[in-house]
């Protein structure tokens, strides 16, 4: 196991703080974290593990909330979803997994396709919504602005915002709602 980085986030919106680590595991690339959010006075903590292959597509992700049972999605190389061994036919096709809790995930589509400056990539992914766990299938889009900079815009909500990004395309800041400390 190869430690690359490392990024702590903290959002006021969310009223959350983050650890995140990048590591490199022989043709596999890992993204864990410890999110701490807290909600009406008490905390609700989330862990996870991304597994991807070499290449940055997703393959596995656990998930582990601190009032629920571990949850476990897996992606086939044909694109087939699994949530704890359960097909969901209609996340075919998805590439990665968002995490609505964490801008980790990000990195994902950044680090599979690598545009150049001014191109616009499109991401088909598994969207996984804090509040209620129900993961969506849903469109991305992301800019490349500038070495370090791209906008992301998801038409379905119509959310838009900036995120930089550290040399290993893990994101420093997300807008106005994640931060690095």
């Amino acid at each position: 196991m190869n430690f690359i980085a490392e990024a702590r986030w903290r959002s006021k919106e969310l009223n959350s703080t983050e650890n995140c680590q990048l590591i490199r595991q022989q043709n596999q690339w890992l993204l864990r974290g410890d999110v701490t959010i807290v909600e009406s006075s008490k905390s609700v903590q989330w862990v996870y593990q991304i597994v991807c292959s070499n290449s940055w597509h997703t393959q596995e992700v656990r998930l582990q909330q601190s009032t629920m049972f571990p949850i476990t999605f897996s992606r086939t190389n044909d694109g087939k979803w699994y949530k704890n061994r359960v097909y969901l036919p209609y996340l075919d096709g998805a590439h990665d997994i968002d995490l609505g809790f964490t801008p980790a995930t990000n990195t994902l589509p950044i680090r599979r396709q690598q545009p150049k400056i001014n191109d616009t990539m499109v991401c088909h992914a598994a969207w996984l919504r804090e509040n209620d766990c129900s993961i969506l299938p849903v469109e991305q889009y992301y800019t490349r602005l500038g070495d370090n900079l791209y906008e992301y815009h998801n038409p379905t909500s119509g959310f838009r915002t900036q995120l930089e990004v550290d040399k290993h395309g893990l994101v420093k800041d997300y807008g106005d709602i994640w931060f690095s400390e």
